[in-house]
């Protein structure tokens, strides 16, 4: 179920009557079995009324038939038919109570708008305790609050905090940076200057919880630093929609929020503890099975509990996996074994490494796939498309890795992220080309697909080689970072006819 269209019958009908046309000349370009041809003269006069109201109701069929959700609901059950008309009713009185008695709301405002309003809604309450089944794209690293992440790291007194300067009120605040230090950091960081200070030195560690305590009233005090940090964590509606107005900014805004956060969460008992965070919000959010995008970098490594060495990234699935283990076990406790039956990893790393790099990360990804061949069912690359190396540059390292999981018999597929781009005909462009070459069984977010017309490169690939391109309206909302205007393009009303979608 698509969340935004939920809650904007309007903008949905709205994106149908775009489609149509759209929907027309695509069909007539490519020769498609299914064209819908109103019979209209030329000046669109009719014999009588009643000619223009079956004619009407045949375009509306006709269209309605080319949704890919249309022979679901053809042949719904009456218990189905039943609960979707309580959720319309209750989706109209709503659309009155709450989007249309507010002169600042509207159905179908940007999401992070109207993110604490939807919230609140008894629409919302009731799609989260939906069954949804599984979530199969996330990233690990942006699963949990920033609130919990904060959390977590005021949990642990060896967690420290280090700015490229000094805080002040006339001047944005630095990029904060964390790492649990080990004791004789500790003790060699105990008398550094607060980032608040004067005297603070860029780069010097101070704990987090002494930052916090001593953030200064002027600035808002503890409420303040939580403000601080939060802030770098996260991106608000006024980021998103104003101030970073291009691709490259709010692409570097994205970026730096994970900056913040890999130092928090890259220390062995906070990972345990968000891993199983995370799985728990996911099974109160009516998810039952995940696939985690985990990001192996060996330049962000997970930090061991006695902060002595860095843990492999065997050692880090390992911990991951037990985390899982544990989840099923506390929620076959509670008699709820149904609502979770698991978890997996997507092995990812970065596409800006250079290609031994890259060779290195597919050594190790068949490698981490033999020691753990139930958990590892993918790979994939990440970063800003842009500004990273295509696909083919990687092309013969790919096809080695095809090759060699072949000969061991492993089931590893490529699920790369690919089309997240407005290069439209150009080297980074090609990059869905390339992720169908090489079979990639997913494709994410592909929004480059939609305004291509020819059959191999709309519903038919993923329909015929049982592959999928991942979608979200709410992904679309978010994704200016990327697609800027273009997300909100008619073309993009054509993912209804992308039978093969996912929806997150």
């Amino acid at each position: 179920m698509r969340l935004l269209d939920t809650l904007n019958p309007k903008a949905a009908l709205r994106r149908i009557w775009i489609a149509i046309p759209i929907l027309l000349l695509c069909a007539q370009s490519v020769g498609a079995a299914a064209i819908i041809k109103p019979r209209a003269s030329q000046n669109s006069t009719y014999s009588t009324i009643e000619e223009y109201h079956r004619q009407r109701a045949d375009l509306v069929a006709a269209e309605r038939a080319l949704r890919f959700d249309a022979e679901r609901i053809r042949n719904a059950t009456s218990r189905e038919t039943k609960a979707t008309e309580i959720v319309d009713v209750l989706r109209e009185q709503e659309a009155v109570s709450i989007w249309r008695a507010d002169p600042n709301k509207e159905l179908g405002m940007p999401f992070l708008w109207a993110k604490e309003t939807i919230a609140q809604t008894s629409l919302f309450k009731l799609l989260k305790k939906m069954p949804k089944g599984g979530l199969l794209h996330v990233h690990m690293d942006a699963m949990c609050d920033a609130s919990y992440l904060l959390k977590l790291a005021l949990e642990y007194s060896i967690m420290h905090v280090q700015t490229t300067g000094s805080l002040n009120s006339s001047s944005p605040y630095p990029i904060p940076t964390f790492k649990p230090l080990t004791p004789q950091e500790i003790s060699q960081a105990a008398n550094n200057a607060l980032p608040t200070s004067q005297d603070y030195v860029p780069g010097s560690w101070v704990a987090v919880q002494r930052a916090r305590d001593g953030f200064p009233n002027e600035l808002g005090g503890q409420e303040g630093f939580d403000k601080w940090i939060i802030g770098a964590l996260t991106i608000n509606a006024e980021e998103a929609y104003e101030k970073y107005n291009t691709s490259a900014k709010i692409w570097e805004k994205f970026e730096s929020t994970f900056t913040a956060e890999d130092g928090i969460l890259r220390y062995e008992p906070i990972w345990r503890k968000y891993v199983d965070q995370l799985l728990v919000s996911q099974i109160e959010d009516g998810i039952s099975y995940v696939e985690l995008r985990l990001s192996l970098d060996s330049t962000i490594p997970v930090i061991s509990e006695d902060t002595t060495r860095n843990l492999t990234n065997s050692e880090v699935m390992n911990i991951t996996i037990s985390t899982i283990e544990e989840v099923s076990k506390r929620m076959r406790a509670q008699g709820r074994e149904k609502e979770f039956v698991g978890a997996r990893a997507i092995y990812t790393t970065g596409r800006g490494i250079s290609y031994d790099e890259m060779v290195q990360a597919l050594d190790e990804c068949l490698a981490l796939k033999e020691e753990y061949p139930d958990f590892l069912v993918g790979f994939d690359m990440v970063g800003q498309e842009d500004a990273g190396y295509p696909l083919v540059y990687f092309l013969e390292a790919l096809l080695n890795f095809r090759a060699e999981a072949d000969r061991r018999g492993l089931d590893i597929p490529f699920m790369f992220h690919a089309g997240e781009t407005l290069d439209d005909g150009g080297e980074v462009d090609g990059n869905l080309y390339d992720a169908l070459l090489l079979g990639s069984k997913r494709v994410g977010h592909g929004k480059q697909l939609l305004p291509r017309q020819a059959p191999s490169f709309d519903a038919e690939i993923p329909r015929e080689r049982d592959r999928s391109g991942g979608l979200s309206d709410i992904q679309r909302d978010l994704a200016i970072y990327t697609l800027g205007k273009y997300a909100s393009s008619p073309n993009f009303t054509q993912s209804r006819r992308a039978g093969g979608a996912i929806v997150r």
